[in-house]
């Protein structure tokens, strides 16, 4: 896919993935709890491989909408995890259009993270956040200390009607599909919202390690 394309579909996710949640979902008729534990998985269709069919597991604190597939296959599919005060999480699985995906952090990972920077500054000039403030990019473990999922990490700061937010990107590549995390949470947390968020990506760093 050529870069000039890439930036509309990343904004487009972006958008949809840092929606207030007090919104209604645009992702799914139940915006929602989930009613069980696991939801069903995502079906590939022909054209993607079936390593891509992925199983979301509930977590606690967090309320986890069901997938939703995205109508270009390039930007493949998404399910939010959603805290009514600690934010929203949005997990996306997708190739960008490309066949082949290396299972390292340079090249085509970097290369994805900075069109999602691109498209966060992009969704600011659009008058959808302000005062945006990127304050480091870092190889990080997805899980923490018991995690195995290496990751690229980017850190920003922005504002949203008024409200301070801490918005965080996590990119990393898994079987020829991007993985990326939309993080949107309150810039101020207390302990018990920081060990929830952190339990969530532990979940999710399992998910892809199994």
């Amino acid at each position: 896919m050529q870069s000039s394309f890439r930036i509309p579909i990343f904004l487009i996710l972006f958008v949809l993935g840092s929606l207030p949640l007090t919104a209604q979902n645009t992702q799914t008729d139940n915006p929602g709890k989930s009613t069980s534990k696991q939801s069903p998985a995502v079906k590939p269709t022909p054209d993607e491989p079936a390593s891509s069919k992925i199983t979301f597991p509930d977590v606690d604190g967090w309320d986890r909408d069901e997938p939703y597939k995205y109508p270009t296959p390039d930007a493949g599919y998404s399910v939010n995890f959603n805290s009514r005060t600690n934010g929203r999480v949005t997990l996306y699985v997708y190739n960008g259009g490309h066949s082949k995906i290396p299972n390292e952090l340079t090249g085509l990972v970097k290369e994805e993270l900075e069109a999602a920077k691109a498209g966060i500054q992009a969704a600011v000039d659009a008058g959808i956040y302000g005062n945006l403030k990127e304050s480091k990019m870092e190889t990080v473990v997805l899980g923490g200390t018991k995690g195995k999922i290496s990751a690229l990490r980017s850190h920003f700061t922005l504002t949203r009607e008024g409200e301070k937010l801490n918005s965080d990107i996590y990119l990393f590549p898994y079987k020829n599909n991007f993985i990326k995390l939309r993080v949107t949470r309150p810039a101020s947390t207390d302990k018990t919202m920081d060990e929830s968020f952190a339990n969530l990506l532990y979940e999710i760093d399992s998910l892809f390690t199994k």
